[in-house]
This record gives C-alpha cells, sequence and structure tokens, in this order.
C-alpha cells in the first residue's frame, strides 16, 4: 500500500520520470494552492469537478469517458484521456502536499527489448515510496506484479478508448525509491499465463 506523506506544494508537471517514461505533452500549467483533498465521496467528486476545469483551462479537457479514480491508502488519483489524444493523471496526498498533473502519449511509450508491457507514467517518487503507471499489451491482462521476489499492490485502472491505443492501464505502488532492476509482471492471454517485466532504471 502506499504510505507516508507526499510534498508541500501544487505543481502541474507534465514530464514522465524513467527512460521508459512517454514524451510528454507541451503544456505547463503551476499553481501554489495546497489544498487538502478528503477522501469523503462529495469531496471527491468535488475534487474531479475542480480537475475538469483544471484540465479545461490546461488544454487537456477530458473526453466523453471522463475521468477515473484510483484509491489507494493516503493517495488518491485520477487518470484520463484527453481531447488532444493524451493520458493524464493527478495524484495527491490525501493530507495534502503534493499535487501533480502529468500527460502523456502512448504512442511515445516504447517497452524495452523483449517486454510488452510498458511504464506511461514513472516510475516516480510517492509518499515514502513510489509508484508506476503501465500499459498492457493488447489482449493481455495483468495478473500480479512483484519487486524483489515482494508482491506488490497495484490496481486496473480503465481501458484506453481505440484512439488512444486500447490497450489497459494499471497503477502500482512500491514501499521505496530509488528504484533498479526490473518489475515483474504476470500476465494472461488466451488462457495461457505468462511472464513480462518492466525496466525500473532511471
Amino acid at each position: 500500500m502506499i504510505r507516508g506523506a507526499v510534498g508541500a506544494a501544487m505543481c502541474a508537471l507534465l514530464a514522465g520520470c524513467g527512460p521508459q517514461a512517454a514524451q510528454t505533452a507541451p503544456n505547463v500549467s503551476t499553481s501554489s494552492s495546497a489544498s487538502q483533498v478528503q477522501a469523503s465521496p462529495s469531496n471527491l467528486k468535488q475534487k474531479e469537478v475542480e480537475l475538469t476545469a483544471q484540465a479545461k483551462g490546461m488544454g487537456e479537457m477530458p473526453t466523453n469517458a471522463g475521468m477515473s479514480r484510483i484509491d489507494l491508502p493516503g493517495v488518491t488519483a485520477f487518470l484520463w484521456e484527453s481531447l488532444q489524444g493524451h493520458v493524464c493523471l493527478w495524484e495527491s496526498a490525501l493530507s495534502g502536499g503534493m499535487q501533480t498533473i502529468k500527460c502523456s502519449t502512448t504512442d511515445a511509450a516504447r517497452p524495452k527489448s523483449g517486454s510488452k508491457v510498458v511504464a506511461l507514467h514513472g516510475p516516480g517518487a510517492l509518499n515514502a515510496g513510489a509508484r508506476v503507471v503501465l500499459l498492457g499489451d493488447t489482449g493481455e491482462k495483468v495478473v500480479s506484479a512483484a519487486y524483489k521476489g515482494r508482491e506488490l499492490d497495484w490496481t486496473f485502472v480503465r481501458t484506453l478508448s481505440p484512439a488512444t491505443s486500447g490497450r489497459d492501464v494499471y497503477y502500482v505502488t512500491l514501499e521505496e525509491f530509488p528504484l533498479e532492476g526490473w518489475l515483474d509482471l504476470a500476465v494472461q492471454a488466451d488462457g495461457q499465463r505468462k511472464a513480462d517485466r518492466v525496466s525500473l532504471a532511471w
């Protein structure tokens, strides 16, 4: 699970982390606000409304598919596809702290040789550990994730629209940072289970 707290300022960055991060969109938006986000349904809904307005101001208005919310202990995140063809991610600690927006293109996310799953956002520091947002290969489902032999917490976020690759998005959390080596995955396709991996090197 995600633990700890994130930093203390709001910034909207359009930059990925690490060698597998996707090329980012050209827009940048910054705010000095660091308002607290509580986990109640009404506040989260209000945050989604505010975030939609912020995304519109950045030129990254969500498509009709709307936003997908990622709820993990200590952190809430929203992911959406924008009208510009980008996949955007907003993250924040629930206790208040750094809030970031990153928008990337799926076309620029390139897997390492021998891999099919690719990192779209990250790996990047989050709270006392790290997170990475993955794109699964078409027709495959991630069924487990591990780092250095330890099983990780992860969640399926959504299937992107065909215009944005049609691939599945997964959000994986790790308990340490910086990272090295590989994220080991088990994926399933056509009833068969096989191994894949994603480089976590910067």
